[in-house]
C-alpha cells in the first residue's frame, strides 16, 4: 500500500477518535489520546488533500510514459499526465525527437524534431509527430557505402519535456536551450528506426 492510501485511511479514523475522546470526561487517558490522535489526524488529512491536488506525490499514480513507438511516418508517445498535475499551471508538454550519434552531444545538437504543445489535465494523452518526407530536422546520416533506396537503422531518442507556458517553440533549438530557458526533461526513451537513404543524405563529418 502506498503512502497516499495510508494518508486517506488514517485521516478519518483519527478525526473520529479525536471527537469521541473530546466529548468524554477530562482525564489523563483523554489527554494522552488527544496528544497522539490530533497530530495524526491533521497530518494525514493535509497529506491526503495535498496529494489529491497534486502538490505532493505520495500516491502511486503509475508511470508517466505509458507507451512509445513508430508506425510508418508517425512517431508517438502516450503520456499519463496525472503524476504531472502539480505542473499544470506553469508548464506544457512537448515531445522532442533526436537521432543519437556518438560524435554529437545530444544536449547541444540542434537537429531536433518537436511536437506541438499539450496541456496537462490529469488524463492520458497521445503526442504524435508526423515526419514528412524528406526528413526536415532530424539528422539521418547513412554509412559511406549506402546507396539511395537502402534502409538504415538509426537510434532515435524520445524526450518528454515540460516547457514553461510563456516559452515559444521557436526558442527551443536544442535540449540545452530547453533547460536554460526553464524547461525540464522528465522522461527519455529510445528505439531503432528504419530510414530510407535519399539522394541528398550524406555521412556525418567527423
Amino acid at each position: 500500500m502506498n503512502l497516499g492510501t495510508w494518508a486517506s485511511i488514517l485521516s478519518l479514523p483519527s478525526l473520529v477518535i479525536t471527537y469521541v475522546i473530546w466529548i468524554k470526561k477530562p482525564g489523563i487517558g483523554r489527554s494522552i489520546v488527544l496528544v497522539v490522535s490530533i497530530p495524526i489526524a491533521i497530518i494525514s488529512y493535509a497529506a491526503d488533500i495535498a496529494d489529491r491536488l497534486g502538490f505532493i506525490n505520495i500516491s502511486n499514480r503509475g508511470e508517466i510514459i505509458i507507451a512509445w513507438g513508430v508506425s510508418g511516418n508517425l512517431f508517438q508517445m502516450t503520456v499519463n499526465t496525472r503524476p504531472l498535475l502539480k505542473y499544470k499551471d506553469d508548464y506544457k508538454l512537448m515531445l522532442i525527437l533526436e537521432a543519437r550519434y556518438g560524435n554529437i552531444d545530444r544536449m547541444t545538437g540542434t537537429h531536433i524534431e518537436k511536437s506541438d504543445f499539450f496541456t496537462i489535465h490529469g488524463e492520458p494523452i497521445d503526442i504524435i509527430i508526423s515526419m514528412a518526407s524528406p526528413i526536415q530536422h532530424l539528422l539521418i546520416s547513412p554509412p559511406p557505402n549506402a546507396k539511395p533506396g537502402d534502409q538504415v537503422q538509426v537510434r532515435v531518442d524520445f524526450d518528454l519535456a515540460l516547457v514553461p507556458k510563456d516559452l515559444a517553440s521557436e526558442q527551443i533549438k536544442s535540449l540545452s536551450d530547453l533547460e536554460r530557458l526553464g524547461g525540464k526533461i522528465i522522461g527519455v526513451t529510445a528505439t531503432n528506426v528504419s530510414f530510407e537513404v535519399s539522394q541528398t543524405q550524406a555521412p556525418i563529418s567527423k
